[in-house]
Order: structure tokens, then sequence, then C-alpha cells
């Protein structure tokens, strides 16, 4: 783990250790998903999985051009590796990518920075 930071607003303050109860970033972690538990190996703590609500929405996803199909596929993997309460697949009939969320807006925020077209 490289640094943990905690946020205040916008700054991020570094700080040398996370105690019980404490909210903060873990910056470098690779192998680390959403749900897991972090804790000292010689005091392991195991905690029970947190279960994530079924999306309430979904919308088909398109590149702006089909060049980008790959790289915005790869994105929304790894979108889908970081954030459970997100989903995608390729409907089989029509070949689209649907991406499933908690609402409007969550997939808002997911779609914005991948600049791609969404579909209704």
């Amino acid at each position: 783990m490289a640094r943990i930071v905690q946020m205040q607003a916008n700054d991020r303050i570094e700080i040398d250790e996370i105690r019980a109860g404490d909210i903060a970033a873990c910056v470098g972690l690779k192998e680390v998903t959403t749900g897991e538990t972090l804790c000292d190996p010689n005091a392991v703590i195991a905690l029970e999985r947190m279960e994530f609500p079924d999306p309430v929405i979904s919308l088909s996803i398109e590149p702006k051009t089909k060049g980008d199909q790959e790289k915005m596929g790869l994105a929304l993997q790894r979108l889908a590796a970081e954030d459970p309460s997100f989903r995608l697949h390729t409907d089989e009939e029509s070949g689209q990518t649907i991406i499933s969320g908690m609402g409007e807006l969550h997939l808002e925020i997911i779609v914005r920075p991948s600049e791609t077209r969404v579909r209704r």
C-alpha cells in the first residue's frame, strides 16, 4: 500500500494508520475489491461479505466510433469490478452492450467520462 489518506473536502491528508471506525482511502491497492476486509494478517478478522441490491434500471450503450468498442468494453469491465451495484452484459439477440445500475444518476456518472452515447 503506497499511502493512506483522509479526505477533508477536496484535500487529502496523509495519515500513518487507520483505526476501527475511521474512514480513509488506501492508495495503491491493486488486488482489493469493494466489500473486502483489510486487517493485520496476524489478527485476522472475518466479516460477513456485504450484500448489494439488484440494479433497478438498464440502458443500452455504444461507443461514438466502432474503433472505441474494445476500449469502452475494458473501461466498463473495470468499473463493474470496482462497483458491485453496477452490472453489464451483451444482449445475445441485438449484440448491444447493456449496463445496469441503481438509478439514472448512477449510470450517468458511469457513462459521462467514457464519452459514450446512451440510448434509452
